[in-house]
């Protein structure tokens, strides 16, 4: 980025080292955004339970330091959009044992089941 100028779009941040470098990047002035999706706002890693195979997501889920980082970032405006990041998933793909199931996020659907 710094030497071609280029601009970059970074896609689902999900830890606190990701906003760090965003952060920084565009302290530099450097012509950067990015998103986050709303399992990173509102999911951490203690909601995969006992493996729940809805729960194996891409990126996959942080702890909740990463969380609360995403959210003060989305606050700041450091992150620039947050999105569903929601794909399609069959059903039977989901009710695998969690290490054979897709790695996709069910989206939003995920959440709102998880309150």
């Amino acid at each position: 980025m710094r030497a071609t100028v280029a601009r970059v779009h970074l896609c689902r941040l999900s830890s606190r080292q990701s906003v760090g470098l965003v952060r920084s990047a565009k302290a530099e002035g450097l012509p950067v955004s990015c998103d986050v999706s709303v399992n990173q706002l509102h999911l951490t890693d203690m909601d995969i339970g006992y493996f729940n195979a809805a729960m194996r997501l891409t990126p996959p889920l942080r702890q909740q330091r990463d969380r609360d980082a995403i959210r003060a970032a989305l606050a700041d405006g450091t992150i620039d959009a947050l999105v569903s990041d929601h794909t399609p998933v069959d059903e039977d793909a989901k009710n695998l044992p969690f290490a054979e199931a897709d790695r996709v996020p069910p989206g939003w659907s995920c959440c709102s089941a998880w309150r």
